[in-house]
């Protein structure tokens, strides 16, 4: 069913529902972000250190895709990152996994779906890059989120961030990087 939220008022249980998905979708998007960061902050700390020099290159990389690259490579020399390596790895995995659904938030045309016996839902409309390798081109994507699925999906985008929070936090005071002031407040 068709409406505009112009003419609800914030106590109809659409706009309810609507804050809500969106109050949900800014916490994926939020521990996306942190995460992000953080490995950009691994970067920048690991450039400073002889045994990434050869591998971390001149210039900074800004996009999260030049950063999980130079991180791996890291991760792949002897050097003080080591043995957090193995956990670094499955972290930057699950991060590659939630990289199209926050493409999908970024990036989507989203609607709000809406029935006359109070179901709701989210429908993202988005682009795909062909996959690699060629042979298949571009494609569009439509997917619908109901409320629930995407109040689990925060539960576990946050405990995902709190993971790579808590594992970086670790590397800052296994290898006394800075003191607690300079770094990121967690």
């Amino acid at each position: 069913m068709a409406f505009s939220l112009v003419d609800l008022s914030d106590e109809d249980p659409r706009v309810v529902t609507i804050n809500a998905m969106v109050h949900d979708q800014g916490w994926c998007l939020a521990s996306f972000a942190r995460v992000e960061y953080l490995i950009g902050d691994l970067v920048w700390l690991g450039r400073e250190m002889p045994e990434y020099a050869t591998v971390a290159g001149r210039q900074f990389p800004m996009s999260l895709g030049g950063r999980q690259r130079t991180l791996r490579a890291m991760l792949a020399n002897a050097g003080p990152f080591s043995p957090y390596a193995e956990e670094l790895e499955l972290l930057l995995g699950r991060l590659d996994q939630l990289e199209q659904p926050r493409h999908m938030f970024v990036h989507g045309f989203t609607s709000f779906i809406s029935t006359p016996t109070g179901d709701a839902a989210m429908e993202f409309r988005t682009f795909l890059e062909p996959p690699k390798g060629g042979g298949k081109p571009a494609s569009r994507y439509t997917g619908i989120v109901r409320p629930a699925s995407l109040s689990h999906a925060r539960f576990l985008w946050t405990v995902f961030a709190g993971t790579f929070v808590e594992t970086t936090r670790q590397i800052y005071s296994h290898l006394d990087l800075a003191p607690s002031d300079e770094r990121p407040v967690m």
